[in-house]
């Protein structure tokens, strides 16, 4: 009785096994060949408004003699947060800066060092192509807007 005990026992092991096995592996098929659905929200959330920079005052200062631009919003009324992405040519090397711009109401005039600093600062050489493209939210929606200065000499 204990050989039919031992192999109904083995059996009934071999069957569980193989009912799972079988569960998790059409899991995955079917898992797999679903479409995505939220595909088309993402998408929506992505995109940002443009906003004219001439209705925010948004403009491109060049500071030679400290090696910096100064990014100027004259008009920063219904602007809750604001940051910044600056891009521009160091040579022939593509060289940028981030930032978040500290809004009270009043115009902003937010400096932005062109090179490297850590216990020194090395300014960048031969700039060119500079550009600012700043993201907003004014009045509970996001915007983008961009900037260009033509030459920085």
């Amino acid at each position: 009785m204990n050989k039919d005990l031992l192999k109904s026992r083995n059996f009934l092991i071999a069957a569980v096994v193989l009912v799972i096995f079988i569960l998790v592996g059409s899991f995955f098929l079917l898992k797999g060949s679903a479409p995505i659905q939220n595909a088309p929200i993402a998408q929506e959330e992505d995109q940002v408004s443009s906003i004219d920079a001439k209705e925010i005052g948004l403009e491109l200062e060049g500071a030679v003699s400290e090696n910096a631009v100064y990014l100027l919003v004259a008009k920063p009324e219904g602007i809750d947060e604001m940051e910044y992405e600056v891009s521009y040519m160091a040579g022939e090397i593509p060289r940028g800066a981030v930032g978040k711009v500290n809004l009270n109401k009043n115009s902003v005039k937010e400096r932005i060092y062109l090179g490297t600093c850590s216990d020194v600062c090395h300014p960048d050489k031969d700039i060119s192509q500079i550009k600012v493209v700043v993201k907003l939210i004014k009045d509970g929606k996001t915007y983008q807007s961009e900037a260009s200065l033509d030459s920085f000499e």
